[in-house]
């Protein structure tokens, strides 16, 4: 690779070669001196210099230094004169807990994990008298670490040991996480212990572009214990202005997740404070609220003959402005023509069907209009032509139309919002039928004064009246208008099913 002062995420980016992830082997059993927590550290930080995640690919720690299968161990007696680790699963558990501590406890925050190597590459059959079975299982099926198809790509001094051929063991049986038979050891309950029973991490990658989406600075991390939420800061750019200056992170649940900070070119904010440094499309509804802005033709400040001041637009596009300041496109809600541009600054977020005003009447659908779930225009997947609905609330939308919010009059569930010109006024009730019957009430039921269920203070349990008409009411009952009598006077609506 060229001599470069570049730092190494820009120079491989440069050269076409990009990762995500640094990974390094950790083996302190080899050879302390040099595998140890502060190099450890020391690596992971200069993974976090270029901006890039850490993990160790692979480590082990050994449960003896005995030989269980007549293939020779790469980490024997001669290894471990300088290891602070005893031998055995308290060493090997002793050793994964430094190494985790340094990885997790980094405060750069970009440390993954790491792999075991090989936690269950145990004997195919025990102990050491047996390599010669082991070598025929080898040959047979490949079984063991290697086979005689080897040689010559490996030298024999890994092929034999004391003279015997090798291939049909494992020279990592004894740093294995279960014992030569295949029973777990203790210290493969350290993953169950001290992994398994964390509530979990989001970790956050954190990316400084500008405003072409070019990274400007080398990524950070961000680990955010799961249920929690964060404050990120947007880092110190030279030459850059960040757009945020934090933003807050929620960790819902353990996974990776990105943020992005955005920055503005400083130098091109000095120099042309009023140029347009980016435009980007938005779909927003705006009321103006600030009566001391203008509204713009262009960015050349030739003024638009509006009044904006209390009205509601729909915006379409934002400009960022060099100088910092962003502006927004403004539409008219009700021809969809453009209007001009305006300081954000003087507008605030609403909606354009305004308020619910109260309204509480029956409706009949007459016209061929779409029944909405919102006010962003999503149909309701209804069929409303010829239906009464009671319509509980109205809308003024800022497009000149008003909208009824309806209800179902049997189930008073929600329906979805319609255009008042796709409907009549109706009665939920009905057209009175002509019934000319005389009833005895026998069940309990109220009588009411009008349909809009105000009660009358009549008892009429027990009591015959005289049925003059019948109502069939959009809620699917039937409603008896009771006289005292024939040419008496009127008592009220009741329920039909009160009467046998």
């Amino acid at each position: 690779m060229p001599t470069s002062t570049e730092p190494l995420w820009i120079l491989g980016r440069r050269l076409g070669v990009d990762y995500d992830v640094l990974g390094s082997s950790y083996y302190p059993l080899y050879g302390y001196g040099n595998n140890n927590p502060t190099n450890l550290n020391a690596v992971q930080n200069e993974a976090a210099k270029d901006g890039k995640l850490f993990v160790v690919f692979e480590t082990a720690g050994i449960n003896s230094v005995q030989d269980a299968d007549g293939t020779g161990n790469n980490i024997g007696s001669d290894q471990i004169k300088n290891s602070p680790y005893q031998v055995g699963p308290q060493g090997q558990v002793d050793e994964l807990e430094d190494m985790y501590k340094t990885i997790v406890d980094n405060s750069n925050d970009n440390g993954l994990g790491a792999f075991y190597w090989e936690p269950a590459w145990i004997p195919v059959h025990a102990g050491w008298k047996n390599w010669k079975e082991n070598k025929e299982a080898s040959e047979e099926y490949g079984t063991g670490w290697i086979n005689s198809n080897a040689k010559g790509y490996v030298p024999d001094s890994k092929l034999y040991y004391n003279g015997k051929p090798t291939w049909g063991g494992t020279s990592w049986d004894n740093a294995t996480l279960f014992d030569d038979l295949g029973y777990p050891l203790q210290s493969l309950k350290f993953y169950k212990d001290a992994v398994g029973n964390e509530k979990g991490v989001k970790l956050v990658k954190v990316r400084y572009v500008d405003q072409d989406g070019k990274e400007i600075a080398a990524p950070t991390y961000k680990r955010i214990p799961v249920g929690s939420t964060a404050t990120i800061k947007a880092a110190k750019v030279a030459n850059y202005t960040a757009e945020a200056s934090s933003k807050e992170v929620k960790s819902d649940k353990a996974y990776t997740a990105t943020v992005t900070f955005t920055y503005l070119d400083s130098n091109k904010m000095k120099n042309d404070p009023n140029g347009v440094l980016k435009k980007g499309r938005i779909s927003k509804n705006v009321q103006v609220y600030k009566n001391n802005y203008k509204v713009y033709k262009n960015f050349k400040w030739k003024k638009a003959k509006v009044n904006a001041y209390k009205q509601k637009y729909v915006v379409k596009y934002y400009y960022k402005l060099n100088s910092g300041r962003t502006y927004y496109s403004l539409y008219s809600p009700k021809t969809k023509k453009w209007v001009g541009y305006i300081n954000a600054n003087a507008t605030k977020a609403t909606t354009l069907q305004g308020k619910a005003h109260s309204y509480k009447r029956a409706v009949k659908v007459v016209g061929n209009y779409q029944v909405y779930k919102n006010f962003d225009w999503q149909a309701a997947g209804v069929n409303a032509l010829g239906k009464t609905y009671y319509a509980k609330y109205y809308y003024s939308h800022a497009s000149g139309r008003r909208y009824y919010s309806l209800y179902d009059a049997k189930t008073k569930k929600w329906v979805g919002y319609i255009n008042a010109k796709g409907t009549k006024a109706t009665t939920l009730q009905g057209k009175a039928h002509s019934y000319k019957k005389t009833v005895k009430i026998t069940r309990n039921y109220k009588v009411y004064r009008n349909f809009n269920w105000k009660k009358s203070s009549t008892k009429a349990l027990g009591h015959k009246y005289y049925a003059k008409y019948y109502y069939n009411h959009a809620n699917g009952y039937r409603y008896y208008s009771l006289y005292t009598s024939k040419h008496g006077k009127w008592v009220g609506y009741i329920n039909s099913k009160s009467v046998k």
